[in-house]
Protein backbone atom coordinates (compact mmCIF):
# COMPACT_ATOMS: atom_id res chain seq x y z
CA UNK A 1 0.00 0.00 0.00
CA UNK A 2 2.86 2.36 0.71
CA UNK A 3 4.34 1.91 -2.75
CA UNK A 4 1.09 2.57 -4.61
CA UNK A 5 1.49 6.34 -4.44
CA UNK A 6 5.16 6.34 -5.42
CA UNK A 7 6.27 7.25 -8.92
CA UNK A 8 8.39 4.56 -10.53
CA UNK A 9 10.83 5.65 -13.23
CA UNK A 10 10.73 3.67 -16.45
CA UNK A 11 13.87 3.55 -18.60
CA UNK A 12 13.68 3.10 -22.37
CA UNK A 13 16.87 2.45 -24.38
CA UNK A 14 17.06 4.15 -27.75
CA UNK A 15 20.39 3.67 -29.50
CA UNK A 16 23.15 5.29 -27.42
CA UNK A 17 20.99 7.39 -25.09
CA UNK A 18 18.91 6.32 -22.14
CA UNK A 19 15.67 8.21 -21.74
CA UNK A 20 13.91 8.11 -18.40
CA UNK A 21 10.17 8.54 -18.63
CA UNK A 22 8.43 9.12 -15.33
CA UNK A 23 4.82 7.96 -15.24
CA UNK A 24 2.70 7.89 -12.12
CA UNK A 25 1.53 4.38 -11.33
CA UNK A 26 -1.39 5.40 -9.16
CA UNK A 27 -4.76 3.75 -9.03
CA UNK A 28 -7.00 6.66 -8.23
CA UNK A 29 -9.52 6.40 -5.44
CA UNK A 30 -12.25 7.90 -7.61
CA UNK A 31 -11.61 5.32 -10.32
CA UNK A 32 -11.95 2.56 -7.73
CA UNK A 33 -15.19 4.10 -6.48
CA UNK A 34 -16.53 4.31 -10.03
CA UNK A 35 -15.72 0.66 -10.67
CA UNK A 36 -17.37 -0.27 -7.37
CA UNK A 37 -20.47 1.80 -8.20
CA UNK A 38 -20.79 0.23 -11.65
CA UNK A 39 -20.28 -3.27 -10.27
CA UNK A 40 -22.96 -2.80 -7.62
CA UNK A 41 -25.35 -1.31 -10.20
CA UNK A 42 -24.77 -4.25 -12.57
CA UNK A 43 -25.31 -6.78 -9.77
CA UNK A 44 -28.50 -4.99 -8.66
CA UNK A 45 -29.69 -4.96 -12.28
CA UNK A 46 -29.17 -8.70 -12.63
CA UNK A 47 -30.80 -9.48 -9.27
CA UNK A 48 -33.84 -7.33 -10.05
CA UNK A 49 -34.38 -8.25 -13.71
CA UNK A 50 -33.54 -11.97 -13.74
CA UNK A 51 -36.53 -13.34 -11.73
CA UNK A 52 -39.14 -11.76 -13.99
CA UNK A 53 -37.35 -13.19 -17.01
CA UNK A 54 -37.53 -16.66 -15.49
CA UNK A 55 -41.23 -16.28 -14.70
CA UNK A 56 -42.00 -15.13 -18.24
CA UNK A 57 -40.07 -18.08 -19.68
CA UNK A 58 -41.96 -20.43 -17.36
CA UNK A 59 -45.27 -18.93 -18.48
CA UNK A 60 -44.39 -19.43 -22.12
CA UNK A 61 -43.39 -23.05 -21.53
CA UNK A 62 -46.54 -23.89 -19.56
CA UNK A 63 -49.08 -21.77 -21.43
CA UNK A 64 -50.92 -24.74 -22.96
CA UNK A 65 -51.08 -26.85 -19.80
CA UNK A 66 -54.23 -27.20 -17.71
CA UNK A 67 -53.81 -25.31 -14.43
CA UNK A 68 -56.00 -25.22 -11.37
CA UNK A 69 -57.30 -21.90 -10.11
CA UNK A 70 -54.95 -22.11 -7.11
CA UNK A 71 -51.97 -22.66 -9.39
CA UNK A 72 -53.04 -19.71 -11.55
CA UNK A 73 -53.34 -17.50 -8.46
CA UNK A 74 -49.90 -18.55 -7.22
CA UNK A 75 -48.36 -17.91 -10.63
CA UNK A 76 -50.06 -14.51 -10.79
CA UNK A 77 -48.74 -13.64 -7.32
CA UNK A 78 -45.22 -14.68 -8.29
CA UNK A 79 -45.51 -12.67 -11.50
CA UNK A 80 -46.62 -9.57 -9.58
CA UNK A 81 -43.78 -9.94 -7.06
CA UNK A 82 -41.17 -10.39 -9.76
CA UNK A 83 -42.43 -7.33 -11.62
CA UNK A 84 -42.28 -5.38 -8.37
CA UNK A 85 -38.62 -6.40 -8.11
CA UNK A 86 -38.17 -5.57 -11.80
CA UNK A 87 -39.03 -1.91 -11.22
CA UNK A 88 -37.14 -1.58 -7.93
CA UNK A 89 -33.91 -1.45 -9.93
CA UNK A 90 -34.97 1.87 -11.47
CA UNK A 91 -35.01 3.58 -8.08
CA UNK A 92 -32.28 1.77 -6.20
CA UNK A 93 -29.19 3.02 -8.09
CA UNK A 94 -29.02 6.33 -6.23
CA UNK A 95 -29.16 4.59 -2.85
CA UNK A 96 -26.53 2.00 -3.76
CA UNK A 97 -24.25 4.78 -5.01
CA UNK A 98 -24.71 6.62 -1.70
CA UNK A 99 -23.69 3.47 0.16
CA UNK A 100 -20.74 2.61 -2.07
CA UNK A 101 -19.04 5.91 -3.00
CA UNK A 102 -17.67 8.53 -0.64
CA UNK A 103 -17.31 11.02 -3.50
CA UNK A 104 -20.95 10.52 -4.50
CA UNK A 105 -22.07 11.13 -0.89
CA UNK A 106 -19.94 14.27 -0.64
CA UNK A 107 -21.20 15.71 -3.93
CA UNK A 108 -24.82 14.87 -3.13
CA UNK A 109 -24.47 16.56 0.26
CA UNK A 110 -22.91 19.61 -1.42
CA UNK A 111 -25.82 19.81 -3.88
CA UNK A 112 -28.39 19.69 -1.07
CA UNK A 113 -26.52 22.26 1.01
CA UNK A 114 -26.22 24.61 -1.98
CA UNK A 115 -29.93 24.18 -2.76
CA UNK A 116 -30.80 24.87 0.88
CA UNK A 117 -28.67 28.04 0.94
CA UNK A 118 -30.23 29.18 -2.34
CA UNK A 119 -33.74 28.70 -0.92
CA UNK A 120 -32.82 30.59 2.26
CA UNK A 121 -31.33 33.45 0.20
CA UNK A 122 -34.47 33.77 -1.94
CA UNK A 123 -36.67 33.75 1.13
CA UNK A 124 -34.88 36.72 2.74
Amino acid sequence: IRTVNRVRPETNSIGIRNITVIRPVIVRSKDQQLVRMLSVNIIAFIICKFPSTLVLIYQQITQYEEKSSDQQLIEQLILQLTFFWYFIDNGIDCYTNILVSKTFRTELKRIFVDAYHTCIRHRN
